[in-house]
């Protein structure tokens, strides 16, 4: 498609590809998730029973028992979001497709990029934990697993996808700001924070992963912070799993690595930074609050209060803003471009 052509369908035209997908996603969650969230503890009795949705989960059990009969924080935790958070994107999202709101476009790519990184980030998990949840390694067992996220995967990934190709195109017929010679405040900005969570996840996090299921055993410095730090999260002290170890892994690993991505596109004047900002922006501060989820809706503390609940919070909200910021700053700037395509 031409830089003209999408920038046209920016103004007026939608994708029916990306509507499809919408429909089909709020559909399972109205009927299937809620389902699950309502009978997760009971599913093999339903099944028993000959429930047809309980069966169906019960088909998928042997490649990954989290949905089945082993039901744990990181499968709760994902449905709560799913009900609450990304059933309204998604409802959002329905809303502006079908009235051609601009706001479309910075939607698309947010909840795109929200959706693919909670299929990734459980794929992470679970292989860093050895595929717990599986009955038998084998090619097949792989297979189902990878089946049962791979349609949110690649659906999350389209709307992610078609929404930057939009942006990009609106984006570059305005020039991009590859013109400019000095980075904006806001850019330097960005620089900024890329810089803090790259040094913090180099350093501290690698050093917390290193050491993550023996920190009791440490003295010094570190390990008292550990320590201190487990006040509000003890699986960051003495009661570690891989749900933590995945998802603080999956951030030096991979979503560091897309901000340094986005640190050499704003050096390099490239105008698809600012999806690329949004979709970082997005799945940063859907991780951060996907952690929270989990860590209120199961506490692991040695006493629940105040103190304990500030320690769990605090240290965590420089990601949560950092990312919010980069949804308010990249989404503003595409929307603007989109408005001025016209």
């Amino acid at each position: 498609m031409s830089i003209a052509a999408r920038t046209a369908r920016a103004r007026g035209g939608r994708s029916p590809v990306a509507l499809a997908l919408v429909l089909l996603f709020i559909a399972f969650n109205a009927t299937v998730d809620l389902y699950w969230g309502r009978h997760a503890h009971e599913l093999p009795a339903l099944a028993a029973q000959g429930a047809p949705i309980a069966r169906v989960f019960q088909s998928f059990a042997v490649a990954d028992r989290g949905y089945f009969d082993h039901v744990t924080k990181a499968e709760l935790g994902l449905y709560i979001l799913n009900s609450t958070l990304t059933l309204g994107l998604l409802l959002c999202l329905l809303a502006a497709l079908l009235r051609r709101w601009r706001i479309r476009v910075p939607l698309q790519i947010i909840t795109g990029g929200c959706m693919a990184y909670q299929v990734l980030s459980y794929w992470w998990c679970a292989l860093l934990g050895g595929f717990p949840a599986m009955d038998e390694k084998t090619l097949g067992h792989f297979a189902l697993f990878v089946a049962g996220g791979l349609p949110w995967l690649l659906g999350g990934g389209y709307l992610a996808w078609d929404g930057a190709k939009v942006a990009v195109a609106a984006l570059e017929r305005l020039g991009g700001g590859s013109g400019l010679r000095n980075l904006g405040a806001n850019e330097r900005a960005s620089l900024s924070v890329i810089a803090f969570f790259a040094v913090i996840a180099y350093t501290l996090e690698l050093l917390w992963l290193y050491h993550a299921f023996d920190w009791p055993l440490q003295t010094g410095f570190w390990a008292n912070m550990a320590r201190y730090y487990g006040m509000g999260d003890r699986a960051y002290w003495d009661q570690p799993s891989y749900f933590e170890v995945g998802l603080e892994s999956f951030n030096v690993f991979f979503i560091v690595s897309s901000e340094l991505w986005l640190g050499y596109a704003i050096l390099r004047r490239r105008a698809y930074r600012w999806p690329l900002e949004l979709c970082i922006g997005g799945f940063l501060t859907y991780s951060v609050i996907y952690y929270f989820t989990v860590k209120i809706a199961f506490p692991q503390m040695f006493t629940q209060d105040i103190a304990s609940y500030a320690m769990l919070i605090v240290p965590n909200l420089p990601w949560l803003f950092g990312g919010a910021w980069w949804i308010w700053d990249a989404g503003g700037t595409i929307l603007k471009a989109v408005r001025g395509a016209d």
